[in-house]
């Protein structure tokens, strides 16, 4: 459960990043609900908690006294922590009918918010809890109020959406599958994966095509849009239509879960069952009518399939080639090329998965001949930015630099930036693609050493984001290891003594790593600084940074510092630390 926590905390760090407000650290609680709703959790026991008796009573009184202003009342719960018990308590009710009645009260006054009306409430957790509840009790006539919710809560109330969005597809009627498809393409991207969880959620067999569209479409969390949708369809439905579309979103579904099993959500969200039943459909498809989605999904999931099976290495390496080989023949290349500029007759939101599919499938099979064109449609923006770079990094020809290096100019002030006050805390970026743009540069970089390249890392260490920093200072060290001879030993250890000084955390924890991957053991002092560190991330680290001095010839000089300490240090904690470490060391 920590480690689910933490990637959990990881990811909100990475989706405050793409929201376009003024810099803070607040995540709205509308994000917070998300995570919470998609991993399964409740949250904490909310403040001034009441009881589930109280609750219980103040819907019957609400009930014997007819009004739905009562029933709002009773409502304001955490959604969350109250569905089961919520349910339970309408189920004992002896008039559900009445209780309808409450729920989608008419009203004199139909305008919204409307604290008589449990649906349009001012409070989005009363919204929440009348639509779950109105599903549960199967009130279909609800239809029309839902999905005037629904659309009223894209402004008003975002933390509810999910709820009367899943709420909206269970009940599965024409009016709600229309409501939902109207925003599969919502500029939020939570609110997409919401709907395609919802449509997924729906009894109704007539949603695969949109289903697929929202499967083939680019946003920052297309992984949790296909888990929402995996909860209620497997990719197997997907994958044995008859129809090509769905078939293709079968493959997007199973790139995105695979995505999702490395990313966001744990390992086991793919078992190796699901391999075996997926793999032979989807060579079978890439087979019959190959294109970049079948491909990259067949790559991906044999490459899964090795790894996660007990095959020998031997074995391993000889399956893996054998997929490369053959879909870097000049059969399958030719193919690959030709999508980087799909045809405007076909569908668009198909079209452009397969170009984002094709751009990544370049990276992952090294066709180093389509680097020209990459970079031209770098300089044309006709494409998915940040999946041009990335392949451009895979493809790892230090001619791109030039182009790189001139992009983030356009993209950000850099001078601004780096004489800004750096930032301890994770900051919202007021041009959120562009920034993203710019990092996804920075870590392009550290595949990619050039003199141009290094110049910009080194001046992007100083920037006053704490995320830009730890990715350029991470690049740098990468870059570095690969051609020292692009910068002076001192300035490269100027770069990690200054970083080991940082107020981010992360970042003295990359500087760290740096410090025992290059081998400087000139800054030990500033190292062993660390290792009494209060944060349990920089210790660690510190420590492991000592090993590695200590194995690479660095152990008088480490033995000698930390007697020194030790003769000066009261502290029986620290010092207890720093003789355990000589005393594993000198076992080892």
């Amino acid at each position: 459960m920590a480690g689910l926590l933490d990637t959990i905390a990881k990811r909100l760090r990475q989706v405050a990043f793409s929201f376009r407000e003024k810099p803070q650290t607040k995540v709205d609680d509308y994000v917070l609900e998300h995570f919470l709703f998609y991993h399964g959790l409740v949250g904490s026991s909310p403040e001034n908690q009441r009881s589930l008796r109280d609750v219980k009573q103040d819907i019957s009184d609400a009930l014997d006294n007819g009004s739905s202003l009562q029933l709002g009342i009773a409502l304001k719960v955490q959604p969350l922590w109250w569905e089961d018990k919520l349910r339970t308590i309408f189920d004992e009710l002896p008039n559900k009918s009445k209780a309808a009645e409450l729920l989608i009260p008419e009203l004199e006054d139909p305008s919204w918010p409307n604290h008589s009306d449990p649906l349009g409430h001012p409070e989005w957790i009363v919204r929440a809890n009348a639509a779950n509840i109105i599903t549960h009790l199967k009130i279909q006539r609800a239809d029309e109020r839902m999905s005037r919710a629904l659309n009223d809560t894209v402004d008003n109330g975002t933390a509810a959406f999910c709820h009367i969005a899943y709420a909206l597809g269970r009940i599965s009627t024409e009016k709600a599958r229309d409501t939902l498809s109207a925003l599969i393409s919502a500029e939020e991207p939570w609110f997409r994966v919401d709907v395609a969880g919802a449509l997924a959620a729906s009894s109704r067999e007539d949603i695969y095509e949109l289903l697929a569209e929202a499967l083939f479409s680019d946003h920052p969390l297309q992984d949790y849009t296909a888990v929402a949708i995996a909860r209620h369809r497997t990719p197997l439905q997907l994958l044995n239509s008859s129809s090509k579309t769905v078939q293709d979103g079968g493959c997007a579904l199973i790139i995105g879960l695979l995505q999702a099993s490395k990313q966001t959500f744990n390992a086991d969200l793919v078992d190796d069952s699901d391999l075996d039943q997926w793999l032979p459909l989807v060579n079978e498809l890439a087979q019959q009518d190959p294109n970049p989605i079948r491909i990259r999904a067949n790559i991906l999931l044999a490459e899964s399939l090795d790894a996660n099976q007990e095959h020998s290495k031997s074995a391993k390496e000889e399956n893996e080639s054998e997929i490369i080989r053959k879909y870097k023949s000049p059969e399958y290349t030719s193919l690959i090329l030709k999508w980087l500029n799909p045809t405007a007759t076909q569908n668009a939101a198909w079209a452009a998965c397969n170009q984002r599919h094709a751009i990544h499938l370049i990276g992952q099979l090294k066709i180093q001949s389509a680097l020209p064109e990459l970079l031209n449609m770098l300089d044309k923006n006709a494409g998915p930015t940040d999946a041009i770079i990335e392949s451009i990094e895979q493809l790892g020809d230090i001619s791109a630099t030039k182009q790189l290096v001139a992009m983030v100019g356009k993209l950000v002030n850099l001078d601004d930036r780096v004489n800004r006050l750096p930032s301890k805390q994770p900051v919202l970026e007021d041009n959120a693609a562009e920034t993203k743009t710019y990092w996804q540069i920075l870590k392009a970089l550290g595949n990619l050493p050039a003199p141009n390249s290094m110049t910009l890392l080194t001046t992007a260490t100083n920037d006053f984001a704490p995320d830009k920093r730890e990715q350029a200072l991470s690049s740098l060290i990468s870059a570095y290891e690969k051609n020292s001879s692009l910068m002076s030993k001192t300035a490269v250890q100027d770069v990690l003594k200054k970083a080991l000084s940082d107020p981010s955390t992360g970042i003295r924890v990359v500087a760290l790593d740096g410090v025992g991957r290059l081998n400087k053991g000139e800054l030990l002092e500033q190292v062993l600084d660390a290792f009494d560190a209060r944060e349990i991330s920089v210790s660690k680290q510190a420590k492991s940074t000592l090993s590695k001095l200590w194995a690479a010839g660095k152990s008088t000089d480490i033995e000698k510092e930390i007697q020194t300490r030790l003769k000066k240090e009261h502290d029986e904690f620290k010092r207890k630390k720093m003789e355990e470490f000589l005393a594993s060391e000198k076992s080892n």
